[in-house]
């Protein structure tokens, strides 16, 4: 009845799938809004057109920013707020981004 998922190199018990329905409506909810922040994330390369903008997932501060190499950091949309750097790189949210993390969590 419970099958153990990986969440970084933790484990944790997750009910199978089926089993409690409210958690299915809850997981599925998530992974809807997990997909609409991929396909922002894409809207945003095509829109820059650069393929090597991604997510950088590792900060403390930030669930999502957008990591963009520092070459490419000249003509961003004006919502965009640089929230870290890394050497090469600069991160940014939007305000756009800012509303899916606020319906994930």
């Amino acid at each position: 009845m419970i099958q153990w998922k990986a969440v970084g190199k933790k484990k944790i018990p997750e009910p199978v799938k089926g089993l409690d329905a409210e958690f299915d409506s809850a997981n599925k909810k998530v992974e809807s809004i997990k997909s609409k922040i991929d396909d922002y994330l894409e809207s945003i390369r095509k829109k820059l057109k650069n393929r090597s903008i991604n997510w950088n997932l590792a900060s403390s501060r930030f669930r999502y920013e957008i990591e963009i190499a520092e070459e490419y950091c000249k003509n961003l949309p004006e919502d965009f707020i640089q929230t870290s750097t890394a050497k090469g790189r600069k991160r940014y949210q939007s305000d756009d981004l800012r509303e899916y993390i606020e319906e994930l969590e």
